[in-house]
């Protein structure tokens, strides 16, 4: 035990740790010394604060994590099991094998990134999916920023800096982690003029905010909440006509990206209707509905989006190689009369319920062998879309729950969570006492791994 500063080992005895010597046999040295150094200035400060008296062993422990944690990634692939088809927190929508495979092929060398083969000449990057976009959605023209919120700040601060933009107090959304649209509009220079009430909104309302120093008009989908009752917005194709007749931009903001109309996912806004809809400026991301990778997507009118390009910013906000190739191939699948045999997220979402069945009970039968009898059930349940859009909608699915004793229990749910080197972690969920696993997000892929891992988790005990 060490209670005071004498006690800690100096960097040199650490070193000479046989454990430690060995996990740094590869490493640079000079790097091995300064992870040493961190830990031991981070027992210094638990000596100063007079904590629990500190281990030598808990110090050789955490440095052979550190040192660990340099040869093996901590970002890794997992199999989510949890329900939620668009999981923010484990990667949002999944990418399609042709768009992973044009990253290996892009970025495994040089490409054309930002070079016209044809003129011989430099070429713009905007290039390889702006005619692809403006196909598919009937916009004049298009580009691509790092997400949605860089392209409603990028579009705000292009024609609005300094001057009003109009927002329905309705529609003053947070948009996830903590990010609030009041502070976007702020950050981006825009000044905000509220209108309207929380439950109603009139043309009426946005008319009289009107004026000289009010050259845009915001709408945003409210994807991620819904005001239910005694309610009233206005439609996009009567702000559209009002942004005419006043000489304004209607500017908006569609969220999550829907290209094309899907059974059950109604109510969502359909990117070529909003064109058609007379919208000036659309804004939306690339990896939610849509199916791609992370970015946020602007369309709209030739006049508008030239003006964007020229703002120094769109350069600080712009996308790099592998978002272009993966979002390019993802765009080219919805050209296919069935996109949704390419896009991970649309064959997730469109898998039949009697599959998901069929899927489950092979699972069941194969897991019976090493679980007690009658723990595993196979039972229908309801998945959520995620990322912020449908906050209502359920997806018909098929689970498998696992009824264990509660120590167990947690034990199982944890070995699937943080298993061995040679296993995919299991994201599911504990739901009433019982271990949750929701077919309807995982691939067909993924079911000789889910099927391992669940064996491994359950004999760690």
């Amino acid at each position: 035990m060490m209670k005071s500063l004498r006690d800690i080992p100096s960097v040199h005895e650490l070193l000479k740790h046989p454990p430690i010597q060995m996990a740094s046999q590869k490493l640079d040295q000079k790097q091995v010394v300064g992870i040493i150094r961190l830990v031991l200035e981070d027992v210094r400060s638990q000596v100063y604060r007079e904590q629990s008296p500190i281990v030598l062993k808990e110090i050789h422990q955490e440095i052979l994590q550190k040192l660990s944690s340099l040869e093996s990634a901590s970002f890794k692939r997992v199999i989510n099991a949890t329900g939620v088809l668009i999981h923010t927190n484990l990667g949002r929508a999944p990418l399609s094998k042709k768009a992973l495979a044009r990253v290996t092929e892009v970025a495994g060398g040089y490409s054309t990134l930002e070079f016209n083969l044809e003129k011989a000449s430099r070429g713009d990057r905007n290039d390889a999916v702006e005619g692809l976009l403006c196909l598919l959605t009937g916009a004049e023209a298009a580009c691509v920023v790092n997400n949605n919120a860089a392209a409603l700040f990028l579009c705000l601060n292009s024609l609005s800096f300094q001057q009003k933009t109009v927002v329905s107090r309705s529609e003053l959304v947070e948009i996830g982690s903590s990010f609030r649209l009041p502070d976007i509009l702020e950050k981006s220079g825009a000044l905000l003029k509220e209108v309207g009430t929380t439950n109603k909104t009139k043309v009426s309302d946005y008319e009289k905010a009107l004026d000289k120093n009010t050259p845009l008009i915001l709408k945003v989908h409210k994807s991620n909440f819904d005001i239910v009752g005694f309610t009233e917005e206005v439609s996009l194709e009567e702000l559209s006509s009002l942004a005419r007749r006043r000489k304004k931009v209607l500017l908006f903001d569609a969220g999550s990206g829907l290209l094309r109309p899907w059974p059950g996912l109604e109510g969502e806004p359909v990117i070529s209707d909003c064109v058609r809809a007379g919208v000036d400026l659309m804004t939306f991301s690339g990896d939610k509905l849509l199916g791609g990778p992370q970015s946020g997507l602007i369309v709209g009118k030739k006049k508008w989006i030239s003006l964007i390009k020229q703002n120094p910013l769109y350069r600080a906000l712009r996308i790099d190689k592998l978002v272009l190739a993966t979002l390019e191939e993802t765009l080219r699948h919805y050209f296919l009369d069935h996109p949704e045999a390419e896009i991970p997220f649309l064959k997730l979402y469109t898998t039949p319920q009697e599959v998901l069945r069929i899927r489950a009970e092979k699972l069941k039968c194969d897991l019976e062998k090493e679980f007690p009898l009658d723990s595993i059930h196979i039972e229908e349940a309801m998945s959520k879309i995620g990322g912020g859009a449908f906050p209502r909608l359920e997806v018909p699915t098929i689970i498998l729950s696992f009824d264990l004793p509660k120590e167990q229990l947690l034990r199982f749910e944890k070995n699937l969570r943080s298993p061995g080197s040679s296993q995919l972690s299991v994201i599911g969920r504990i739901q009433k006492n019982r271990f949750i696993v929701d077919l309807r997000t995982i691939f067909e892929e993924e079911l000789w791994f889910l099927k391992n891992s669940f064996s491994a988790a359950y004999q760690a005990y």
